[in-house]
């Protein structure tokens, strides 16, 4: 199984960098309310969107690719009794209008995808003044091609960014008054505070063995 896969198979929690705390924390800082309107783009199990829907109590659309990750999504809406809006689909192509959301959130997402190409449908999808926080793997320094071909092998990812690539290719999408917040990978939070088993050793090993060039950013932009 892929890295994705696996997460999905075993119905992992806030696998990102920094966690739900960090989840929490960042969406707290905005003015969310009952009017608000948030995409959660590659909802995993569904964790943040019921966060976000009984503590703010706003309309939520979760979206993810995978469908065993729907399906427990599912199952814990269902549980919690909330109406939050459940659908199938790529984050390179969000099936919905143009201008229709006032925040849109991806939490180690993005990085997985034609990066570029995701951005711009987070531009086109928010609303104009909308906001974007994107929780996102960054190379503290470019990686040599050795490097990055352990971090494909383990995650199947294409790139790796630097903070100053993540910056360019957010604004060439259409993002202004970019907010970094700067954050480092925990190896042992990551496999131990989410219960991660043996599957996932060849992720803890790259993260112990790469922990100082891999680090991780929000990148908060309008």
């Amino acid at each position: 199984m892929t890295y994705l896969e696996l997460l999905a198979e075993r119905g992992i929690d806030g696998a990102h960098p920094g966690g739900f705390a960090l989840t929490r924390a960042l969406l707290r800082r905005e003015m969310i309310d009952a009017n608000t309107t948030v995409l959660d783009v590659g909802c995993g199990t569904g964790q943040t969107s019921s966060y976000i829907a009984k503590k703010f109590k706003c309309r939520v659309v979760a979206v993810d690719n995978n469908p065993k990750m729907l399906e427990k999504a599912q199952q814990r809406f269902q549980k919690d009794s909330l109406k939050i809006g459940l659908v199938r689909a790529d984050a390179m192509r969000l099936p919905f209008w143009p201008n229709s959301f006032d925040l849109v959130l991806a939490e180690s997402v993005t990085i997985f995808t034609n990066i570029s190409r995701t951005l711009r449908e987070y531009s086109r999808v928010l609303k104009p003044g909308g906001i974007l926080i994107d929780i996102e793997m960054t190379a503290e320094m470019p990686l040599t091609a050795e490097e990055l071909k352990d971090v494909k092998s383990v995650y199947g990812i294409k790139q790796v960014p630097t903070q100053d690539e993540w910056t360019d290719m957010l604004k060439a999408a259409g993002f202004s008054s970019i907010q970094i917040l700067k954050g480092r990978i925990n190896p042992l939070e990551l496999l131990f505070g989410n219960r991660l088993g043996k599957e996932f050793s060849a992720h803890f090993n790259l993260m112990k063995q790469y922990y100082r060039k891999l680090g991780y950013r929000v990148y908060r932009c309008k």
